[in-house]
């Protein structure tokens, strides 16, 4: 399970119920929980509870268990911001912010916090993938080896790193470099195609990506138990590739897909190979083609802080694309619970006037900081001078359009994308769905994962329809004019300096 941060009211404590439940009766059962080190230790104000204090009972009760619970540490905050110190400001340098959950063989992608107003009153999105094997084994490794970079809770109620890791605020280069090598050699381990018959060892991949300002002792790599070892005692490990590695492996997805095939395509593959099967899939010009039906997915990362850009890069890649003329895409839906979208995502938008796209993000009033206290009351008036000024930038090739979504008393949360080709149905072809905002925070401070899943089903495309008409349902598109002039929450010119001030961590 992989989240923010775990809340501490009657809900959350049903769940972790339910998990201890199963720890007692299930001697077989893994459990592993990686949560944000600034965010699951803050204390809340009301109970006087952190997500690891409500967790400790668990450790405690369960020694010698397969549980695992870890904090993850952002290495540049530095050891004054960051693991010694309190409150939320700390959390602006950067969270672990990946939203996943691995049950057996099914997998729940999502944007959401374990927390009850996400149980109750938070819109966001929820996307099970079952029996999918390939998939949940992806994401069962990332856990476990966030987990082993992280702070881990003890028997004893402390947090302590693993002997054989360094602590991330206090030899940040160091924790970094063992960061992008566990990340690496995870791609390489669940490749879903293999250019050689022959056996590939481990130390083979490694010898062309490891450092060179680095020794062999400083390297380790999770062996299948997910012990650490150093690189150079590696030699007798081997990665068997075998003949169904060089085909695309195919499972049934009842909750997602009916009667779909779900063909799972690892990151691992370049944007260009890609962008090239996303051609294929929707010209229906692929050679071994049996008919639609058929579900992609395509798993990224996004972890800059280690210089691992692959959902950045593919989401640039996928909006050049549809730039070029030749290409029949026309529309794109963006939706974001906090709307600042990078630099090089809105140049691109601008300039490809023939992409008609609609951002979907929250009212002020929907914001899950509206009125809130000190500092966080001006959080949703920064956001909207975002809006302001994407409008503004967008005034000429008038291109984008941006809704509000707002419904009673329930906050916004959602994010992801729609794509839409030219002369096909009104279904999108594809979507994405995980923990990013598309902003200069998602792409440069946190941890961001994402599915990237495209179908030649249309009966699949139209339940991705039906599921954005949903959302844009309760939105209300917003001009300037609105912003600046009619709205019931006017934008100030404190919040617009402040925009400015705090572009770079929104």
């Amino acid at each position: 399970m992989s989240a923010l941060y775990l809340g501490t009211g009657k809900l959350e404590k049903y769940l972790i119920e339910k998990l201890d439940n199963k720890l007692d009766t299930n001697q077989q059962i893994k459990l592993n929980i990686i949560l944000d080190y600034m965010r699951g230790t803050r204390v809340n104000n009301k109970d006087n509870q952190s997500s690891m204090s409500f967790l400790r009972p668990m450790v405690e009760k369960h020694v010698n268990r397969n549980l695992r619970i870890g904090f993850w540490h952002h290495p540049d905050t530095g050891l004054f911001q960051g693991k010694h110190s309190q409150g939320p400001l700390r959390e602006i340098f950067g969270v672990h912010h990946i939203k996943a959950h691995v049950f057996d063989h099914n997998v729940l992608i999502t944007g959401a916090n374990l927390s009850e107003d996400y149980f109750t009153d938070r819109q966001d999105r929820y996307y099970i993938i079952e029996n999918c094997e390939p998939l949940a084994n992806y994401f069962d490794d990332l856990i476990s080896i966030l987990t082993d970079c992280s702070y881990n809770l003890n028997v004893d109620g402390m947090l302590k790193m693993l002997p054989q890791y360094p602590e991330p605020n206090k030899q940040p280069k160091k924790f970094k470099n063992q960061m992008s090598h566990h990340l690496r050699f995870l791609r390489f381990q669940h490749r879903t195609q293999i250019s050689t018959q022959e056996d590939l060892k481990i130390e083979d991949y490694f010898s062309e990506v490891k450092p060179q300002n680095m020794n062999d002792e400083d390297v380790l790599l999770i062996d299948q138990k997910g012990i650490g070892k150093p690189f150079k005692n590696q030699d007798e490990t081997e990665f068997k590739t075998e003949s169904h590695q060089n085909k695309i492996k195919q499972h049934n997805n009842d909750s997602l897909a009916g009667e779909e095939q779900v063909l799972i395509e690892n990151s691992s593959f370049s944007d260009e190979y890609i962008l090239d099967k996303i051609v294929q899939i929707n010209k229906k010009q692929e050679q071994d083609q049996e008919g639609s039906g058929r579900v992609f997915i395509f798993p990224t990362l996004q972890m800059n802080v280690i210089n691992y850009k692959e959902d950045e890069e593919l989401f640039m890649e996928l909006l050049k694309f549809y730039s070029q003329q030749e290409n029949k895409f026309d529309r794109l839906q963006l939706a974001t619970g906090y709307l600042n979208l990078q630099k090089e995502i809105k140049n691109l938008l601008n300039q490809n006037k023939n992409l008609k796209t609609d951002l979907l993000t929250s009212s002020p009033r929907a914001n899950g900081f509206y009125k809130a206290g000190r500092f966080k009351k001006f959080i949703p008036g920064m956001y909207r001078a975002k809006e302001l000024q994407i409008l503004q930038e967008n005034s000429k090739s008038k291109n984008i359009k941006i809704f509000e979504w707002e419904s009673g008393e329930w906050t916004y949360h959602a994010k992801g994308a729609w794509f839409y080709e030219q002369e096909e149905s009104n279904n999108p072809v594809m979507t994405i769905i995980g923990s990013s905002n598309y902003s200069n925070r998602s792409n440069r401070r946190d941890t961001e994962c994402q599915l990237y899943i495209l179908s030649d089903s249309e009966e699949f495309r139209h339940k991705l329809k039906i599921e954005s008409d949903h959302l844009f349902s309760k939105s209300k598109e917003v001009s300037i004019e609105h912003i600046t002039k009619f709205d019931e929450d006017p934008l100030t010119f404190k919040e617009r300096i402040l925009a400015k001030i705090m572009n770079k961590l929104l």
